[in-house]
């Protein structure tokens, strides 16, 4: 228990990662969508701007296996109490997130109308659908599950350097293209569509959950014999 905390310390030092730099990301993101919705003449502008908060969060899960791995293995904590303290670490982060995002759907919706400009950055259709807990659930699995999308990846890059990236980039460009390809000549497309549109975007995110759990699986038996 307190090697997971050591390594749940370890990532609270590093505050530029985890905290200043999404909000930096966000806030600019933010900041140029409100200057351009001032600057036009229609009455609504739609933005996908907090996709920008997801992304870095996939970009964070890859590149905090290299930058914190090595040296919390070199201080004697095993690779499972490592495992387990980023995974709460990544979860309190992803609460956090989630929260951040809700209370600023709020303020945008109930509080500014949409910052008195016709923005929708936070507080977007259809994502925005439901209840307050709804709303805080769906951006946490969303958030957590591209975390450990990327984690899975840091984690298949610790195990097996730049050999197994070679391999497997080309390998996931060979499968999509598979997939798409059987998906056309199905003509499957059209049902998916379907399948999709009948789901909320909180309906979307408990799917994430078999892939989130699949990628803390896969993370921890990559990580479990990897070297430093």
């Amino acid at each position: 228990m307190n090697r997971t905390l050591s390594v749940i310390k370890l990532h609270q030092r590093d505050k530029f990662s985890w905290v200043f730099i999404p909000l930096f990301i966000l806030g600019s993101s933010f900041i140029v969508n409100w200057l351009i919705s001032m600057m036009i003449s229609e009455d609504t502008l739609y933005t996908g701007g907090i996709a920008s908060l997801l992304v870095y969060m996939f970009v964070l899960g890859i590149i905090v296996v290299a930058q914190t791995f090595p040296f919390a293995i070199s201080f004697s904590i095993s690779r499972s109490n490592y495992f387990t303290g980023t995974i709460v670490m990544a979860l309190l982060v992803s609460f956090g997130s989630a929260l951040l995002l809700l209370l600023m759907s709020i303020i945008e919706s109930q509080l500014t109308n949409h910052w008195w400009s016709g923005l929708y950055f936070f507080h977007l259709p259809y994502l925005s659908d439901g209840n307050l807990l709804v709303q805080l659930l769906t951006f946490f699995l969303f958030t957590l599950h591209l975390f450990l999308w990327g984690f899975v990846f840091g984690s298949f890059y610790r195990k097996f350097n730049k050999n197994g990236l070679l391999i497997l980039f080309p390998a996931s460009l060979l499968g999509f293209t598979l997939g798409f390809y059987i998906i056309t000549q199905n003509q499957w497309w059209v049902d998916i569509w379907l399948w999709l549109n009948k789901h909320t975007a909180f309906g979307l995110s408990l799917w994430l959950i078999p892939f989130i759990l699949l990628n803390a699986l896969l993370s921890f038996l990559m990580l479990r014999r990897s070297t430093i």
